[in-house]
């Protein structure tokens, strides 16, 4: 009420993101399986909100239509306005998820139009380092603006967006493709959890099926040629050196271990892991072009402590595996 009476004071309005109310009176849940979210429960909780603070329902998460319809019904109990906020998948890593943004606020924008929503906004969070390219996003804001508009044909919104843009529809699609293992995978953000799954300790590895390090190479070629544009490349070249680094550093460590239990670590083997030092330093190089170019200079220092603390830790497992080839220690304690 404190804040109500300032924002009045100066002619400002609040909005209140909604799902304090619904947790409320829902057992801690946001979103119910049940009617329940729009029973007698709820109605408790209205007449404490203030009436004029305006509702923003987010949700970036669900994929069906009635989903979405459920909780604008909820909220219509209010006498507040609601307002929606969906999101552009940016907050998982260093890559985007346009497939999943469009995949799940469709459908939310579908609902809102049929309930009369009439503000609806797309956030862009910057979770755990900010590290994704908001600009690695058009396909998809582009798509959400023209499906907004009226316009739900995929092949006209793609033919626009081509001609204004310098780099094709598809071509920013394939960014996403580095973590699109396909309907049968159930991983999740694999370009960011492989790159920091440790060598020798392994947690991640019981994820791999065996062919990833392939898929990271195929993955990292097909974005060559994007990498030249003068507006764009910046992107694509520091996508395409996450997964060249991911061609080695994906499987390393289970091959590493097959090795070491094998007794035969190889000099091959030992090399792999020099490559990819070199490979890592490239890839900061490129996304330490994307970050000045895009961002203000603070936050960068946790990149550094990040990509340097993982090149460390290579180094470390590489000097290991190095003395234990020759003969400087009995065993690696870490791989037995």
């Amino acid at each position: 009420q404190k804040v109500l009476a300032i924002a009045e004071k100066y002619g400002f309005k609040a909005r209140m993101w909604s799902d304090m109310f619904f947790r409320l009176a829902n057992d801690g849940n946001y979103c119910s399986d049940t009617d329940d979210i729009s029973s007698k429960k709820i109605k408790k909780i209205i007449e404490d909100v203030p009436k004029n603070v305006e509702l923003v329902y987010w949700d970036y998460y669900h994929t069906q239509k009635q989903d979405y319809d459920k909780m604008l019904k909820a909220h219509n109990i209010f006498p507040n306005k609601t307002y929606f906020a969906g999101g552009i998948w940016t907050w998982s890593g260093y890559i985007p998820s346009n497939t999943f943004t469009l995949k799940s606020m469709l459908p939310a924008i579908d609902a809102c139009k049929e309930q009369g929503v009439e503000s609806v906004i797309m956030t862009m969070w910057g979770d755990n380092g900010g590290e994704c390219s908001f600009f690695s996003t058009l396909p998809s804001l582009f798509y959400l603006a023209e499906y907004v508009k009226g316009n739900k044909d995929e092949k006209a919104i793609k033919e626009k967006f081509d001609k204004l843009f310098p780099i094709p529809f598809d071509g920013f699609m394939k960014i996403d493709d580095i973590n699109n293992w396909g309907e049968d995978r159930t991983t999740e953000n694999p370009s960011k959890y492989l790159l920091f799954n440790d060598c020798f300790a392994g947690a991640l590895d019981c994820t791999l099926r065996g062919d990833e390090s392939k898929q990271f190479a195929k993955y990292a070629k097909e974005l060559l040629p994007y990498c030249q544009d003068e507006e764009y490349g910046y992107i694509f070249e520091s996508v395409y050196r996450l997964g060249d680094v991911l061609s080695i550093k994906a499987d390393i460590g289970q091959r590493t271990r097959k090795a070491y239990q094998e007794k035969a670590i190889t000099q091959e083997l030992i090399n792999d892991y020099e490559s990819l030092i070199e490979k890592i330093k490239e890839f900061h190089k490129a996304y330490s072009k994307l970050w000045y170019k895009e961002n203000k200079a603070l936050g960068f220092e946790i990149q550094d402590y990040r990509i340097g603390g993982l090149l460390q830790r290579i180094t470390s497992c590489k000097e290991r595996l190095q003395a234990y080839r020759n003969g400087k220690i009995d065993k690696i304690e870490e791989l037995e």
